[in-house]
């Protein structure tokens, strides 16, 4: 059990207690509040005046570190297995029997110099190996992205997609951000392609299907070529063919279909093949497609009209 000193001014206060003074007396004596006072004589007897001292305090500390620093592995996955300080202290309340509040031990791991940070957010790295492989199989060929046409499907709704941070004064709370499920609010499905030098038109999709409007629209092998492919198809077959530049695609089903693939081939389009899984950051369009999400945050549109 950690140890404590006495405060002598409250051994003090005490016996005036016991004797029977006026609280209005013994806060005047100490130059304190009545309110102080009253606060004082409500405390337990044995916890009045008791503080823990230094070295217990930077024990604890180090303590609640260790704990913020445990690691559990699952899958292949890294995680912490204690990141916020209220689980924290609820290991040191379980394993140590140390009895604090998520508060303290925030504060005792500031006095460490320990901050909450924002976890960066990265791609599924189960086929980083994969990734790796096909990375420089691409560069021992002696390719260059520069090469490379990238396509994309993305969708846009009137979500708050703003950003998260907000510049506010001490004190003021910033605006909540309301977030739905995509199905809930006005949203549309377009795509894109771009190059070096080069881009496609902008594709929009009904957001239901025409065929059977109950139902959201989906998109498949002959709705991806008559759509995307075959306006687009003068400038990709500039862009694609043999010896120039390579049609990028994702792993979509609707990609790569037979009947897309025998359109592309038949098109004389060069398509690049064995694209990793799960990896968005090798494709530039990703970052067209968030600055597009800001673009549409400072509209604020409200509903389909106004969304496109």
């Amino acid at each position: 059990m950690p140890q404590y000193d006495f405060d002598f001014s409250f051994g003090v206060f005490e016996r005036g207690v016991e004797r029977g003074v006026e609280l209005e007396t013994l806060a005047y004596m100490f130059q304190q509040s009545t309110r102080t006072a009253k606060r004082w004589a409500s405390k337990k007897p044995e916890s009045r005046g008791r503080k823990p001292k230094t070295e217990v305090i930077a024990a604890r500390a180090r303590t609640a570190y260790r704990i913020a620093r445990r690691k559990k592995y699952s899958d292949g996955k890294r995680q912490p297995e204690h990141p916020t300080p209220k689980r924290i202290a609820k290991v040191l309340r379980e394993e140590f029997q140390i009895q604090v509040s998520p508060h303290t031990v925030r504060r005792d791991l500031k006095s460490l110099g320990v901050h909450a940070y924002v976890r960066p957010r990265h791609p599924n790295l189960r086929n980083a190996k994969n990734r790796l492989a096909f990375a420089k199989l691409w560069l021992s060929k002696g390719n260059h992205a520069s090469r490379l046409v990238f396509t994309d499907e993305h969708y846009i709704s009137t979500n708050d997609n703003g950003s998260r941070t907000m510049m506010c004064k001490q004190g003021e709370y910033p605006e909540p951000r309301e977030v739905q499920r995509r199905q809930n609010v006005p949203s549309l499905m377009l795509w894109g392609a771009i190059g070096l030098g080069w881009k496609s038109d902008l594709v929009f999709f009904p957001r239901f299907d025409p065929d059977d409007p109950k139902r959201r629209y989906s998109l498949n092998g002959p709705r991806y070529i008559q759509n995307c492919l075959k306006p687009n198809i003068t400038k990709l077959r500039g862009r694609c063919e043999a010896g120039k530049r390579i049609f990028m695609q994702d792993g979509a089903r609707c990609h790569w279909s037979g009947e897309v693939l025998g359109y592309l081939s038949a098109q004389k389009v060069d398509v690049l093949r064995g694209f990793p899984a799960s990896s968005p950051d090798f494709n530039p369009i990703e970052s067209v497609w968030s600055a597009l999400n800001t673009r549409i945050a400072e509209y604020m549109p409200h509903d389909d009209e106004s969304l496109v």
